[in-house]
């Protein structure tokens, strides 16, 4: 298989992989997401209801768990977009609005450094 392949394969699985990862590292990853596929069980988690109490936009974020069958879950920056980062299975997201076409928009709490942000 060649790079592409095996990250076609990832990306397919929804296993994130940092860019300038070598196909020895790709290989790994692929055989572990595989080994986990098949152990998986065969229906995801359902999704937890969702807080009234908490405060949002007029639609209401609806906090989602992530369950996938390969151990984490590829955001992208659009439907079909560049991966930004890949979360792991049990990861509490927040939805926004209604999917669109299979995607959902999606809040990401991360941190980033005070000083390199401006505004």
């Amino acid at each position: 298989m060649t790079v592409d392949e095996i990250k076609r394969e990832l990306d397919a699985l929804g296993v994130g992989y940092p860019p300038g990862a070598r196909k020895t590292e790709l290989e790994e990853m692929l055989a572990k997401a595989a080994e986990g596929a098949a152990t998986a069980p065969e229906t995801p988690a359902p999704d937890p209801e969702p807080d009234p109490a908490e405060p949002g936009p007029e639609i209401g974020p609806r906090r989602r768990i992530v369950a996938t069958d390969a151990g984490a879950l590829n955001i992208r920056h659009e439907p079909g977009g560049a991966v930004l980062k890949a979360v792991p299975d049990g990861t509490e997201l927040t939805a926004i609005g209604d999917p669109e076409d299979g995607w959902q928009r999606v809040v990401i709490e991360a941190w980033a450094k005070a000083e390199f942000l401006k505004g």
